[in-house]
């Protein structure tokens, strides 16, 4: 289900399923990948999943993942919606997740990073549990955690971003989230810039059309 997966949902509206037990495949569910750029610094995809929602709440979903060698990620979401929708966008992570103000820490026996959230309009950090059945012979019941960052859509198209990236240690993720910036550009456009030791990192992306595009 949607709440088990690193998706967008708005008010609480979930994927649809595209197979159910003993029914045929529906072909019609589903999304596509719409442009994969790799690079020498930068690798760049871009997925427009819309189709896996009924639409009645979601009305399209453009997401562009941007992996900023050798080791960062970003993430930006186009959401359409009515305004005023609550749009969440959910995370999972095997490592231990603690909400540290305007960060997320993941910690594990290989070192800590952190997710630092971008919006449009205020947004809160969520936590919570949900429960996991695998389809196995004589599988157990278990509980695994999660995170949401949840903000209001403020007009017909909302953008947000997160930041994935190695830190030394929460004081230095604190550091990277002070300096991290989601703005607007000229015709559409919207940057993504934070500064990471001495490495200052801009990524900006423009209108192309009805979506973003990586520039």
């Amino acid at each position: 289900a949607s709440i088990g997966h690193n998706v967008v949902m708005v008010n609480g509206e979930r994927q649809s399923p595209g197979k159910l037990k003993d029914q045929p495949w529906n072909e019609r569910i589903g999304g596509r990948v719409v442009e994969f750029r790799p690079g020498k610094e930068r690798d760049y995809a871009q997925m427009d999943p819309s189709g896996a929602y009924p639409g009645g709440e979601l009305k399209e979903w453009r997401r562009h993942i941007v992996y900023e060698k050798p080791s960062a990620a970003v993430i930006l979401d186009e959401v359409s919606c009515a305004p005023g929708a609550e749009i969440e966008t959910r995370f999972h992570s095997a490592a231990t997740q603690t909400v540290r103000g305007n960060f997320i820490s993941l910690k594990a026996a290989q070192g800590e990073m952190a997710l630092i959230p971008l919006c449009e309009s205020a947004y809160e950090i969520r936590e919570g549990k949900h429960a996991i059945m695998p389809a196995q012979k004589n599988a157990s019941l278990r509980w695994t955690p999660w995170f949401s960052v949840a903000a209001r859509a403020r007009g017909n198209r909302t953008v947000s971003a997160a930041i994935i990236l190695p830190v030394a240690d929460s004081a230095g993720a604190e550091r990277i989230a002070r300096s991290a910036r989601l703005k607007t550009e000229s015709a559409g456009g919207y940057s993504i810039s934070y500064t990471s030791g001495k490495k200052e990192v801009s990524i900006r992306f423009v209108r192309k059309g009805d979506a973003l595009t990586l520039e």
